[in-house]
């Protein structure tokens, strides 16, 4: 299987063109004593919702140069590059894909306010408490409900939400971040010709200087991701390189090599092409009985 899917993975025809391509980072391995990861750059086409290839690292390094080996003429005919906030994969798209209009996945940027939300809660917990959180701390009985979408809560646990809240956030700084995080993620539902204006005034309501610092900080990386060009939702890329990632479930955090994690997603064509091979039987593995028997008789 090795030696057929290195030929594979290293044949260029393999890759078809495509409009949309995403980079996420993904953890592929977990090695030594303590169990480190090694990351992974995935890169997806985002129209098909197909892995075109993984490269080894989270830098941008790697992802550059796979771009490069792709060709001028390839890498003309995207149009759009989707990825999360992190800096490395916008030097990526902006040294080898200037052209192309880059969209945040909105998976991260709610991912990105749910954490804040969540460094929040924990730092007004000590502040309040001098401890971590116990079973009976008021935002600790509900930091599962803070975490759910508001609309999905019962009347009965939002009463339980807010009375709670009034308990155990006496500056209004958790009241004023879970407000910050729902307003972050009502984006996604929106209309695509409102959700930019949407997230530029976002953007700017959380820098306001009243906010908790970790607030200010996602307003701040918020605005910094629009100045630099990035969009926040295309129709055609609505979570699509995370959503693409999510459902390989052949790539979860196991014991695959960079090899084995690239050949995996052409299994298929694997075992067509064993399907063809006429000398590929198990008995033609295996050999005959006969032979078998003749190996294992020790030589007199």
């Amino acid at each position: 299987m090795i030696a057929y899917g290195r030929r594979l993975v290293d044949d260029p025809d393999r890759i078809g063109t495509t409009t949309a391509l995403g980079l996420d980072e993904l953890p592929f391995v977990k090695e030594g004593r303590y169990r480190t990861k090694r990351w992974a750059t995935s890169i997806v086409d985002v129209n098909e919702g197909r892995l075109f290839d993984l490269v080894e690292g989270r830098d941008s390094g790697p992802a550059t140069l796979w771009l490069e080996q792709q060709g001028a003429q390839w890498r003309a005919r995207i149009r759009y590059a989707s990825l999360d906030m992190s800096g490395p994969y916008r030097r990526v798209f902006n040294k080898m894909l200037p052209h192309a209009t880059q969209v945040v996945d909105p998976f991260h940027l709610v991912k990105l306010a749910g954490e804040k939300f969540d460094e929040v809660r924990r730092r007004v917990q000590r502040e309040t408490t001098g401890h971590r959180g116990h079973k009976h701390d008021p935002l600790y009985r509900i930091r599962r409900l803070l975490d759910m979408a508001h609309e999905r809560l019962g009347e009965l646990s939002d009463t339980k939400l807010h009375g709670l809240l009034t308990a155990g956030d006496p500056n209004g700084e958790v009241t004023i971040a879970w407000h910050a995080k729902e307003a972050v993620r009502l984006y996604v539902y929106r209309d695509q010709t409102l959700a930019l204006d949407w997230v530029d005034q976002l953007s700017i309501d959380l820098c306001e200087a009243s906010n908790p610092p970790e607030i200010r900080q996602l307003g701040h990386q918020t605005g910094v991701g629009r100045k630099g060009g990035l969009v926040t939702d295309h129709v055609d890329l609505r979570g699509a390189t995370a959503y693409i990632l999510h459902h390989q479930g052949a790539f979860r955090c196991g014991t695959l090599g960079l090899l084995e994690a690239r050949i995996l997603p052409h299994q298929k064509a694997f075992s067509a092409h064993l399907a063809h091979e006429p000398h590929t039987t198990s008995s033609s593995i295996r050999g005959s009985k006969s032979d078998q028997g003749r190996r294992s008789r020790p030589q007199r």
